[in-house]
């Protein structure tokens, strides 16, 4: 069996079919790759969807979505390896996250998470919350996330000085906005952004 030459062209149209049957696997259409030409075409344009949900995809206002101090968060466990931040910085933007969903429900985050499903930051952080508006659940995306954690940093710091949620989310789309890697954020509701 004679192997074929490998030039730049082969080896690129071999990428770009790993990647594509990557994102086909990845989003549940590994069985497209064995359909037919119209079933194809039609998952391709599916995938268009899943990489960008649109914000209407995006849970309804909850009135949780407001200032939810907690008294019992969940653990939340830091690996053992040296984080980009000390534990504690991560524990207490962790605590922010928790805290504080009528910010970081608002402001989007620009690390790529969107392809996960992530609407904004607190996606970032926090996994899944009760009906009352308690974390139950946390992700470890944002430890692991230089991204993640800068972007609530700054919420967070904002925030504590007074700015309202429109500003944060203006200031961190002005910061981040040139990697064009957003999430499907909603806007703030209301003149104050929610406040």
């Amino acid at each position: 069996m004679k192997i074929p030459t490998l030039t730049p062209a082969r080896v690129t149209i071999w990428l770009v079919a790993a990647a594509v049957s990557g994102l086909m696997v990845r989003s549940g259409h590994a069985d497209d790759l064995a359909a037919g030409p119209r079933q194809q075409t039609k998952s391709a344009s599916s995938l268009t969807t899943l990489a960008a949900p649109s914000p209407a995809s995006k849970q309804p206002w909850h009135p949780w979505l407001k200032p939810h101090p907690q008294k019992n968060l969940p653990p939340l466990v830091l690996p053992k390896f040296q984080l980009t931040r000390s534990k504690a910085e991560v524990r207490e933007l962790y605590k922010f996250a928790a805290e504080h969903p009528e910010v970081l429900n608002y402001v989007p985050c620009y690390c790529g998470c969107q392809r996960d499903g992530h609407h904004s930051n607190e996606d970032c952080f926090v996994k899944s919350r009760a009906k009352d508006g308690d974390v139950t659940a946390w992700t470890d995306h944002a430890m692991m996330c230089p991204m993640c954690l800068a972007i609530a940093e700054r919420a967070m710091r904002m925030s504590d000085a007074g700015s309202s949620i429109q500003a944060i989310r203006a200031s961190v789309k002005k910061t981040f906005d040139h990697t064009g890697d957003r999430t499907p954020t909603p806007a703030p509701p209301g003149k104050n952004g929610g406040r």
